[in-house]
């Protein structure tokens, strides 16, 4: 893994519009990159999956039939947080659902003994400090404050105390600076014609005023996506991958010496819907 001090959030929702909005604006909005699962079964292989790092979660509560998981017993988000935070601990965590002010699910979470940092409406989410991504990322870099004595001994030398950036927006903003990239985020939509075997680790940079780029290191391929905004540039990526895997598997073309090994590397993330 990149080393990066950006925290990577868990987005989890079976509403792929939802996942979609989260995500742009945790990419356009915060320090953080995401990683986005649709089902319960999903969402727990990443959690036991030692490989990907997950620093906060971000849960919806209801999850209809099929994107449940009854072999772990996940029937909705609550049992799903109780899950992530024993094999997880002291994950940052923020509920965003349509029940994000149900005085009876916050007695149930109590009674699971679940820590919920944050509480959300689905709807009618406005960016600024009391958003769900500025709250989980203000949660995740206070953490990293507390436990990474390097971090903390850089952002002393701007004046940056814990307290500090709990309390204050404009504070916030200047820890953001010192982390923002390069930053590490996860590509797991492929559009409808592949899908990712596993996230595909992509790094994330500024590369001029408004223009950004999202490099898939982990693969090898030395072609970046770019964008105006972060998510473009990841969407972008995410065209070139496929676009990519397509000439491999087309028998077209036979790469040799380095392009070999990027290719393999490419088709042992990622694969064709249908296969």
């Amino acid at each position: 893994m990149n080393e990066t001090y950006s925290p990577v959030a868990l987005i989890v929702d079976d509403d792929e519009a939802v996942v979609a909005r989260l995500s742009r604006n945790f990419l356009r909005e915060t320090s953080m990159g995401v990683l986005v699962a649709q089902t319960l079964s999903e969402a727990a292989d990443l959690i036991e999956n030692d490989d990907v790092r997950i620093d906060a979660l971000v849960m919806d509560l209801n999850f209809r039939e099929g994107t449940r998981d009854d072999s772990r017993d996940l029937r909705d988000g609550l049992d799903f947080i109780q899950f992530a935070q024993k094999a997880r601990q002291e994950v940052p965590t923020a509920v965003v659902s349509v029940e994000g002010d149900d005085a009876d699910r916050k007695t149930q979470a109590q009674r699971m003994k679940i820590r919920v940092n944050s509480w959300h409406p689905k709807l009618g989410q406005q960016p600024g400090p009391l958003s769900p991504w500025a709250t989980v990322e203000r949660a995740c870099l206070t953490k990293t404050l507390k436990t990474d004595r390097d971090f903390r001994s850089r952002l002393k030398q701007l004046g940056i105390e814990v307290q500090d950036l709990l309390t204050d927006e404009a504070i916030a903003e200047k820890v953001r600076k010192v982390v923002r990239f390069p930053r590490l985020t996860y590509l797991t939509n492929l559009g409808s014609d592949f899908e990712a075997i596993r996230p595909i680790e992509v790094i994330c940079s500024q590369v001029g005023k408004g223009r950004y780029s999202a490099s898939a290191i982990q693969i090898g391929m030395l072609t970046s996506g770019e964008g105006e905004n972060l998510d473009e540039a990841v969407e972008d990526l995410a065209g070139i991958l496929v676009e990519e895997a397509k000439l491999y598997l087309s028998g077209d073309y036979e790469p040799m010496g380095y392009a070999a090994k990027v290719r393999d590397n490419l088709l042992s993330f990622l694969k064709p819907v249908s296969a």
